[in-house]
């Protein structure tokens, strides 16, 4: 990051957005800091990357009225890594953060923020609502070392593409609210470097469905239908028939709301 007279200001270190367009918004460390770090590993000390050990997402209307919430307002937990910070703490997937160290929380950007904020080792209060029930659970920023050469590491991002048609799974389902999905077979997970093979993966959209107007999209995977895990195509049939009124749907990028 540079000002206007081309002076390095700060670094990237982190991108906020919704989407994978253009539509971003930045995080940056102070270039001062920047050179203690630098300085720090050239000499070959450690430097620690702050760690919570959960994923999140924001809270839209449909999601607020759900979750049976006044305001859309804070973010849902939509996973929990294992062993992380998160899970020592308590928190469960679809825990509503509403606090953050006595700090209200609005939106993903407000919890990055509060994150940021905080230093590695510090115990911070956090109110959630739990199943229509506030609680306050305790979290601990951790931290991982950083070594050098990680540094010059990019993140890859991947995006699925469906297998040609004669190499796709023959189990496609009946249409539910204008989506179409098959199971995840071994051949497909494989291809796409899949860990975890459970769930179904889209691969049709009706036009002006209530799937295309949630916001689903090809490709997506589906892990849940309300409270009903879905690791195989016989579990999304069971789901789907069980489901009534709008639905709730997780997916690989997270939880949306499917109107009946």
């Amino acid at each position: 990051m540079v000002n206007i007279s081309g002076e390095v200001i700060g670094v990237n270190v982190a991108v906020f957005t919704t989407s994978r367009g253009s539509e971003r918004i930045g995080f940056s460390v102070p270039v001062n800091e920047t050179k203690r770090l630098l300085q720090k590993l050239l000499k070959g000390e450690e430097v620690l990357e702050k760690l919570i050990g959960i994923e999140v997402q924001d809270v839209n209307r449909a999601l607020a009225e759900y979750f049976e919430l006044k305001k859309p307002e804070g973010v849902l937990i939509v996973k929990i890594i294992q062993s992380g910070a998160g899970e020592e703490a308590g928190f469960r997937p679809e825990d509503i953060i509403v606090k953050f160290d006595e700090k209200k929380i609005l939106n993903t950007l407000d919890f990055l923020k509060c994150v940021l904020d905080t230093g590695i080792g510090e115990k911070v209060k956090v109110k959630i609502i739990r199943n229509g029930l506030t609680h306050t659970l305790k979290l601990k920023i951790s931290g991982k070392i950083i070594k050098s050469e990680e540094l010059s590491k990019e993140e890859k991002i991947v995006e699925l593409e469906l297998l040609p048609e004669k190499k796709q799974a023959v189990n496609l389902f009946e249409t539910w609210r204008g989506l179409k999905v098959m199971e995840i077979t071994e051949e497909f997970a494989s291809n796409f470097s899949l860990e975890d093979k459970g769930g179904v993966i889209v691969t049709e959209i009706a036009v002006n469905s209530p799937a295309e107007k949630s916001g689903i999209r090809v490709n997506d995977i589906i892990l849940q239908i309300n409270t009903n895990k879905i690791e195989t195509i016989t579990d999304y049939y069971q789901a789907v028939s069980l489901s009534a009124g709008n639905t709730l749907i997780k997916t690989n990028r997270g939880y949306l709301m499917v109107n009946e």
